[in-house]
């Protein structure tokens, strides 16, 4: 069955067409640290390949086994913020823009608010504003209800900072939204932590060094409009897949069988 499975595979004719990629991991055995690296086509939303580990090693020998007419076709490399991406991708695809995921940078920053939350409610033990609002913290401010802001409001009025970096978050989206090139939203991003880093909140001190760490990349989003949605999506049905498969231990059995599904 596996012989026949790799010959259905057909990777070089799935490789032949990519010209934008997305490199994400799956958990492979949960709790135990042991993730494998997962290739997306974001054009055409379909899964590539599934590496055994994402250690820059194991990326580089795959991605320069496929010859450097493959890793000069790529125009843009999309994953989120874990450095050997980065590194790998600067080294094997010289033609290529990095874009670090959006989903990944707004979920930083949603747990800078969550911490937030999560400190406010030990401090105010018999209030209840803070009990029952996390995913309504996380919400886009245009899908809130009303009671939503209600409930919103009350815990507002017991923490200033709390509203503060919630309306950053806020201006966080607008400004990915609305920015139509990389300069002009690296512009957004330092007034942004120019304001944000006067609130000296110390978990909001790491977002903003994060940002300015990685600004070039995050802001890249703008030229290239671009995320790692599509991998995503595809990472839901590989933990379903392995869910109704009860597990699959054999890392060269999971490979191909999540390969043939989504053939």
């Amino acid at each position: 069955f596996y012989n026949r499975a790799e010959r259905l595979i057909n990777l070089p004719k799935r490789y032949n067409q990519v010209r934008k990629i997305g490199i994400d991991e799956i958990s492979h055995r949960k709790g135990k640290q042991d993730y494998a690296c997962v290739l997306v086509d974001l054009e055409r939303g379909i899964q590539l390949n599934v590496l055994p580990d994402r250690k820059k090693a194991t990326l580089l020998a795959h991605f320069q086994s496929l010859g450097k007419d493959f890793c000069n076709q790529i125009k843009v490399v999309s994953c989120d913020i874990w450095r050997t991406y980065i590194n790998v991708a600067k080294e094997c695809f010289p033609n290529a823009e990095i874009v670090i995921d959006r989903f990944h940078v707004v979920k930083a920053i949603n747990e800078v608010l969550d911490k937030l939350r999560k400190s406010l409610r030990r401090e105010f033990k018999d209030e209840d504003c803070f009990k029952s609002i996390k995913w309504k913290l996380f919400k886009r401010s245009e899908n809130c209800t009303e009671n939503d802001f209600a409930l919103l409001q009350n815990a507002f009025e017991k923490s200033w900072l709390l509203e503060e970096i919630y309306t950053l978050r806020n201006t966080f989206n607008a400004m990915f939204d609305i920015a139509k090139t990389k300069e002009e939203l690296s512009q957004s991003l330092d007034l942004w932590i120019e304001y944000a880093s006067k609130l000296e909140y110390n978990h909001l001190d790491t977002f903003i060094k994060t940002l300015k760490n990685w600004k070039e990349h995050i802001a890249a989003f703008a030229s290239q409009r671009i995320t790692n949605a599509t991998t995503e999506g595809l990472n839901n049905f590989l933990r379903y897949f392995k869910r109704i498969s009860f597990g699959l231990p054999n890392f060269k059995h999971m490979r191909l069988r999540i390969l043939i599904a989504a053939t």
